[in-house]
């Protein structure tokens, strides 16, 4: 009986070696150098009425997470009717324009020249979905631990959009 005992907790102890030990595999990414290219980035923000432009070069993937700033653009947007108007150089790579009123369901259309390369696009800007309530409830199990949980309620326009909670 003995015997079986020390059997028994053998195979227990090699369970649980096994259980919690693991082999560990590297992995060599083959990742290769590029060259950086330019990065725009535009946002309109309805409730503080100013366009905002980030311009930058995108960076190698092991590099420090620095993205170089792009000084010395020029960005304009306009309006349906061809309209423009030019966003001011921050100096750290950001484009500003303030008290920007646009008209909701119009297509808008940015220009940027950079070094003599130009960059266009253009987009609808949608009319901003009102939110009827917001509830922030207090969880104390959540994937990510305790915390806050926000739920937004709002009446979802018909047909194809693109909102999101910023």
């Amino acid at each position: 009986r003995l015997n079986s005992m020390r059997k028994i907790c053998i195979y227990m102890s090699l369970c649980l070696v096994v259980l919690f030990t693991s082999c560990q595999k590297v992995i060599k990414l083959k990742v290769h150098d590029s060259d950086p290219i330019i990065v725009i980035e535009a946002l309109y923000n309805a409730n503080k009425e100013e366009v905002f432009v980030k311009i930058s070069k995108s960076i190698n993937v092991f590099d420090e997470p620095q993205f170089p700033s792009i000084t010395g653009a020029v960005v304009e947007i306009f309006d349906e009717n061809g309209v423009s108007s030019t966003l001011a150089d921050q100096g750290d790579g950001t484009y500003l324009l303030s008290n920007y009123v646009p008209v909701f369901n119009s297509v808008y259309k940015m220009r940027v020249q950079i070094q003599g390369e130009e960059y266009t696009s253009s987009d609808r800007l949608m009319p901003v979905v009102p939110l009827d309530s917001i509830v922030a409830d207090f969880e104390p199990f959540t994937p990510m631990g305790e915390g806050y949980v926000t739920f937004l309620s709002f009446m979802d326009p018909v047909g194809p959009n693109y909102y999101r909670a910023i």
